[in-house]
């Protein structure tokens, strides 16, 4: 399991680093050491309004992480309600809890499965549109 805001992100960020090169994002190559490929997220849950600014990196973050395992199912992306908070923050003795994730390890078994057949993935439609090799054409709207 992965708490807080800035470690899951940097999780995914870590995650969609490695699929860039599936989603036609040409990476810089730097001279550092090959770290191991962190593990799969199988769910990221949050429990703020998606409306909030700060999370709307959330489904394109978990959409490009689930690249960098194309054998995995994708990550989905659960909205909670914001009054769980305070019995997780009982539970895992933290004063704040606001993103959680499930490392899709095997270990957190019927849970990630009542999660993937009740949430879909996240769908980041401008960004399949961007890898997509067609032809659009130009389209000029003349009034």
């Amino acid at each position: 399991m992965l708490l807080g805001f800035n470690h899951v992100t940097r999780h995914l960020e870590a995650l969609s680093g490695i699929s860039s090169d599936r989603v036609g994002v040409i990476a810089e190559q730097k001279d550092v050491p090959m770290l191991p490929k962190p593990g799969h997220i199988a769910a990221v849950f949050l429990l703020r309004p998606m409306d909030d600014l700060i999370y709307t990196h959330f489904p394109t973050l978990c959409y490009t992480a689930s690249l960098a395992h194309p054998d995995q199912l994708p990550t989905r992306l659960v909205l909670l309600d914001p009054s769980v908070e305070k019995t997780l923050t009982e539970v895992l003795a933290y004063s704040r809890v606001s993103v959680l994730a499930l490392l899709d390890d095997g270990a957190s078994g019927r849970l990630v499965e009542l999660v993937r057949e009740l949430v879909d993935p996240p769908d980041v439609p401008w960004l399949k549109s961007i890898v997509d090799p067609r032809w659009l054409g130009t389209q000029i709207d003349v009034q």
